[in-house]
């Protein structure tokens, strides 16, 4: 198992330098590092943990700077999300773009990744949760439901069709 995830992760890496996909193990250790770290890390530590905390499962996806050597933004392929529905999968989550690499795009870039990949895997659809109002149907998702999520509140759902997807990742 763990020498294919590590064919996994090389294949990725040769695909696109800037992708990274790790096993759960793998960002454990990284969050121990990060924790002794200093403050600028402190938030990916605490995604780290509720990435890893959970039986999630799926992938965490990151783009890294090989030149600030920092990862720049990273999010995940699962399935399930602050929802709870037995229908709605894959999910995704934790996006997040470190302040300095704002404005950039490469949120976007992660998520075409990210959403390329749930192709792959043969998923038609995919989903996404925000209270951020607007900020998914530039990517092309549709807001399909207002749902109740694990914590009691509201939010938006939305669902990406994958058909709209061309057969290349792009980075």
């Amino acid at each position: 198992m763990i020498k294919k995830l590590k064919k996994e992760i090389d294949k990725k890496k040769k695909v696109n330098n800037k992708i990274v996909v790790k096993s759960k193990n793998q960002l454990r250790e990284e969050n121990e590092k990060l924790k002794k770290e200093n403050q600028y890390y402190k938030s990916l530590s605490y995604q780290y943990e509720n990435i890893i905390s959970g039986n999630q499962g799926g992938k965490v996806f990151m783009m890294y700077d090989y030149d600030q050597d920092h990862i720049t933004c990273f999010g995940t392929l699962h399935d399930f999300d602050e929802i709870e529905s037995e229908t709605l999968k894959p999910w995704i989550g934790s996006i997040h773009t470190f302040r300095p690499y704002r404005g950039n795009r490469y949120s976007e870039q992660l998520i075409n990744y990210i959403l390329q990949e749930a192709k792959e895997d043969g998923n038609e659809f995919v989903y996404l949760s925000s209270d951020n109002e607007g900020m998914y149907q530039k990517y092309g998702f549709e807001l399909i439901y207002m749902m109740k999520t694990v914590r009691g509140n509201t939010t938006q759902v939305f669902r990406y069709d994958t058909k709209k997807l061309g057969n290349n990742k792009k980075l």
